[in-house]
């Protein structure tokens, strides 16, 4: 598995996630890694967006648990831990999402909060948020 960033496949990406998650991303507004096979299927994406400098958020779907190799973890974590020079990066989900909610706990992200109505103005939404000095991930970079 590995991560490669989306160019000008992003509007395809922003798609791909936005009918996963079922939360809107705006291919102008955003950046994307696509998550794939060794032999090129992809089987997931992570996009980056509402970048405030010191802050992003990350959001991702992916067909597969195995998506989550080192590989993309530390691709992810040096996008926006080093190249974006984040602080920090904030996750959202729905309360609902058990797996997500898993995944973000094990790669490190802490519960900050709840959103009401916050996912998409009719689901509550959890905020999860992960510092740079906290990632194991980018740690290893």
């Amino acid at each position: 598995m590995k991560a490669i960033p989306a160019g000008n496949l992003l509007p395809m990406v922003c798609e791909y996630v936005t009918e996963r998650a079922g939360m809107y991303m705006d291919p102008t507004m955003a950046q994307a890694l696509i998550i794939s096979k060794d032999n090129g299927d992809m089987v997931g994406a992570v996009i980056i967006n509402t970048y405030r400098g010191f802050d992003c958020h990350i959001s991702a779907v992916v067909e597969t648990p195995l998506a989550w190799r080192m590989g993309v973890r530390l691709a992810i974590a040096q996008y926006v831990f080093g190249q974006l020079g984040c602080k920090r990066a904030t996750a959202i989900t729905r309360i609902r999402n058990t797996k997500a909610r898993r995944a973000l706990e094990a790669a490190g992200f802490s519960l900050e909060g709840k959103l009401r109505l916050g996912y998409d103005g009719k689901k509550d939404a959890l905020v999860y948020g992960i510092l740079a000095s906290e990632c194991a991930y980018f740690k290893e970079v």
